[in-house]
């Protein structure tokens, strides 16, 4: 099941002070949940739509949320990524 790795990743996280929850393993499966249900919906909205940048983002706080991550984390790291 995905949620193991991942709760191992919110593990570390957490160890690492990156998360804040009491609850890794929960919390994977509620991200997973989370990114299921609100990408389901995103499919029938046109990319670069402003609908579908705020889908992406409230997914992308929902999730930081769920982890007890800081505001903007994932975004700001998907940066980095970008260059």
């Amino acid at each position: 099941m995905i949620a193991e790795p991942l709760s191992k990743i919110i593990s570390q996280g957490v160890q690492e002070k990156i998360f804040d929850t009491a609850f890794p393993q929960e919390a994977a499966k509620a991200f997973i949940g989370a990114s299921a249900m609100v990408m389901q919906g995103i499919y029938n909205i046109k990319p670069g739509s402003e609908e579908y940048t705020r889908m992406l983002l409230a997914t992308i706080d929902f999730l930081e949320r769920i982890l007890g991550a800081k505001s903007d984390l994932i975004l700001n790291a998907y940066k980095k990524m970008e260059g």
